[in-house]
């Protein structure tokens, strides 16, 4: 089960990303001055939903409420509570900011007040299938960027007057409940000119916001939470596809996040619409197909259906089944670009044929003619050298069901910024001016050491394995920046179109001695100076280049640091600190902090 089953709630709404921007090159770690803070200086990570609400529920077998008669929950709030504070973005590394996590997001579907509601903490995972061509004419790159978190929400409460949609939902999941939502539409503008005169600058209000579109439904508890387990869609191979779609041009991640990428040239013919990964699920029981179309299509600046989109219909390879895909803006708005299809045997044509989405006749969305699909259950891990080793999962499917295969693991690291390694296009857009200075480039899985792990991998009948990546200190390698990050992707010689995202990226700290007496100049102020340096917004609340606030505030700080990770107050934001920096700083606070409060401030 997943949000693709019933009931399935939708919303739509706002959301703040207020990421930090000094840390987006890896130069910055160093102590010299700051090069070019980029885009947003002060940033504080945080993460929230804002003024969303639900716009339908599906109950199944085509019953789709609407409207608050129909159901009560439609036109209720979806809200980030921002508690115990409000839920942070986190990048893995400075070198691999396309596995950013949400953390401490704890999220109310639902009315409080009515009783009608369900609330729940999500479950820290990274957004998966970004792409940069959501908007194929934006302002810029980032605001033509999209991108999916799915994951789960660990239950703490239902409200005692649930609707019947909230009613099932609850029967049918218990205390675990599936949840996708995409994001787009990201402003990152600080200032904008203000009519009528454009010569006067003005904050832009929007600046850190976008939309935010999602689907809520009930989670198997043995599911990985990270993807769906059914069938993928991805876009056909270079060589099938059209000259057009093809002639993207290449974008390097340094100069979006600078916002050096100039507007696109406008042009008197839409550029073509560009497509991305959609998951969906054949349910042989109910005689039912659905379509996750939410980040597979494209929108105008402004956020409705994009007018380049020809005519959509989604087909089974060998069938006559006719499955239009009319996606409208209200379909987006209402249901999230998901579709469901049921009757006449159509579960049935599509168990062990391909699926596609033809765009006027062409296929512009396919799946493997094989059906297969291979993913981790998680993409992202933190260690140290003395954890010795860690579990990574990997799963095979084939026409969405595990399936037992052989898994090359494979060092996909390269030897510059992981995050560039797959070209990241924009279609139709003009070559970028290069960014005012060249950012810094870490070398990767160049020294001795690191993480070991099996050349190959065997999965069970249920399309499972489990292996073991060891670890060992990676050493120094990156001046300043420390530790050291690594990717394996897994290869399958059956899924012959990979998605190219998928891979476990690890962020491996290094050893640091952790002296008996730690002293502040040498042993932690240097530690302090470069979060304050990287991450200025904390100046306002407390300077921790500050030996007599720190003490006076050690036994605070080390409530913080030594929080469940998961706590959204956790410090340092970023979860970045070694296992032996923070055990210098935890003993230098107990050997020289003067304060007795222990009450974290809510940030």
């Amino acid at each position: 089960m997943s949000y693709l089953d019933f009931p399935r709630i939708c919303f739509i709404g706002k959301f703040q990303a207020d990421v930090s921007t000094i840390n987006n090159d890896p130069g910055h770690y160093s102590p010299e001055v700051v090069k070019n803070p980029w885009w947003n200086r002060n940033g504080s990570n945080r993460f929230q939903f804002k003024g969303a609400t639900v716009t339908s529920v599906t109950l199944g077998a085509g019953v789709c409420h609407t409207t608050h008669a129909a159901d009560s929950l439609v036109n209720a709030p979806v809200i980030s509570t921002n508690k115990p504070s409000m839920g942070k973005l986190v990048d893995l590394d400075s070198e691999q900011q396309m596995v950013s996590q949400v953390w401490g997001l704890q999220l109310c579907i639902g009315d409080q007040t009515s009783g009608n509601y369900v609330l729940g903490n999500f479950r820290a995972v990274n957004f998966r299938d970004i792409t940069f061509g959501r908007a194929p004419q934006p302002a810029d790159p980032i605001n033509g960027a999209s991108a999916t978190y799915l994951s789960v929400i660990d239950v703490l409460e239902w409200g005692n007057t649930l609707s019947p949609a909230m009613s099932t939902l609850q029967k049918n999941s218990g205390n675990l409940l599936s949840i996708r939502f995409v994001v787009d539409l990201y402003d990152d503008r600080q200032d904008l000119p203000t009519p009528p005169d454009s010569t006067i600058i003005a904050p832009n209000p929007n600046f850190t916001w976008g939309r935010v579109s999602g689907a809520i439904g009930p989670a198997n508890p043995s599911d990985p939470r990270n993807f769906v387990v059914g069938r993928f869609l991805r876009v056909p191979p270079p060589s099938s596809q059209s000259n057009a779609a093809a002639a993207a041009a290449s974008v390097n991640l340094s100069a979006i996040k600078s916002g050096a990428v100039m507007a696109l040239q406008q042009t008197a013919q839409l550029p073509p619409a560009t497509y991305n990964y959609a998951p969906a699920i054949v349910d042989a029981p109910n005689d039912r197909i659905t379509f996750d179309f939410g980040n597979s299509l494209c929108v105008t600046q402004s956020g409705e259906a994009y007018p380049g989109m020809g005519t959509l219909k989604a087909s089974i390879k060998g069938s006559s089944a006719n499955l239009p895909i009319p996606a409208t803006t209200d379909d987006y708005t209402k249901r999230s670009w998901i579709y469901d299809f049921h009757g006449n045997g159509i579960a049935a044509a599509a168990a062990k044929s391909p699926l596609s989405l033809l765009e006027n006749g062409r296929s512009v969305l396919v799946e493997n003619p094989n059906g297969t699909y291979v993913d981790f259950t998680e993409w992202v891990y933190r260690a140290n050298p003395e954890d010795e080793s860690f579990d990574v999962t990997v799963m095979t499917l084939q026409w969405g069901k595990g399936i037992s295969a052989t898994v090359s693991l494979e060092d996909a690291s390269g030897n510059g910024q992981i995050q560039t390694q797959a070209n990241l296009t924009l279609p139709n857009s003009s070559p970028p001016d290069p960014p005012p200075y060249s950012p810094t480039n870490m070398p990767f899985s160049t020294t001795p050491g690191g993480v070991t792990y099996p050349p190959s991998v065997t999965t069970g009948a249920d399309g499972t394995i489990t292996f073991q990546v060891t670890v060992e200190d990676p050493l120094n390698p990156r001046d300043g920046l420390e530790g050291q990050v690594y990717r394996i992707a897994p290869i399958w010689d059956l899924d012959t179109n990979p998605d190219p995202w998928i891979a476990a990226n690890i962020l491996l700290h290094s050893t640091y001695p952790i002296p008996d007496t730690p002293v502040w100049e040498t042993d932690v102020l240097p530690i302090f100076a470069q979060y304050m340096k990287l991450y200025p917004f904390m100046k306002a609340r407390m300077d921790l280049t500050d030996e007599t606030t720190v003490k006076n505030n050690a036994s605070v700080i080390t409530s913080l640091l030594t929080l469940p990770i998961t706590n959204p107050s956790f410090m340092p934001v970023t979860r970045d600190l070694s296992s032996s920096r923070l055990a210098t700083i935890l003993k230098w606070l107990q050997q020289n902090g003067t304060s007795t409060s222990s009450s974290p401030p809510a940030h």
